[in-house]
């Protein structure tokens, strides 16, 4: 079976907070992709809290934060040349999420094989949760940690690689910094 992904890696706030950080990735996609594919998976960073003292609850911050921030990713990856998706974890049922299951989230693996072979899909980790104490059963979005997703995807997705970044206050930002894929 040929994988959808060639590799998986997560974009933690500390990363997307750091702007020579993201630019040194964004370039590093550009040379380091060379016909691979790769899932980046991010949450929110710290505009959220600037987007709670406008008077914007938390859960509905991040997730605001979380969308502003995968179309800004997938931005800086044009900007440098590279084909980028952005999506979210709860569009097109790529995934479920059930909090009165075990494991809550589950993974379908059809919804993610349709996806267009571009190289690069950044994907923020905002699932769709069902409230069950609403008389309507109304879904709210929920946004999870991406690194408490990375492993189940890799392993529903049969993703070969996960692949770790350096964090962005290392001493020294060398050209493979941010490399994914070394060559």
């Amino acid at each position: 079976m040929n994988p959808t992904f060639d590799a998986i890696t997560t974009l933690e706030p500390a990363h997307l907070d750091h702007p020579m950080f993201m630019k040194q990735f964004a370039t590093e996609m550009r040379t380091g992709l060379q016909g691979k594919r790769l899932l980046v998976l991010h949450g929110d960073n710290s505009f959220t809290e600037e987007t709670i003292q406008q008077g914007i609850p938390r859960e509905e911050a991040a997730i605001q934060t979380a969308r502003q921030l995968n179309r800004r990713l997938v931005a800086l990856l044009a900007d440098e040349g590279v084909s980028a998706l952005g999506i979210t974890l709860s569009q097109r049922g790529f995934t479920t999420y059930d909090e009165t299951l075990d494991p809550p989230f589950g993974v379908n693996k059809s919804a993610w094989s349709r996806l267009p072979a571009i190289p690069v899909i950044c994907c923020a980790t905002i699932v769709a949760r069902s409230n069950a104490e609403d008389s309507q059963a109304s879904i709210t979005p929920l946004l999870l940690a991406p690194i408490r997703c990375q492993r189940l995807l890799q392993q529903a997705l049969a993703i070969p690689s996960a692949k770790p970044l350096r964090a962005p206050d290392a001493p020294v930002l060398d050209p493979a910094s941010a490399t994914v894929f070394a060559t």
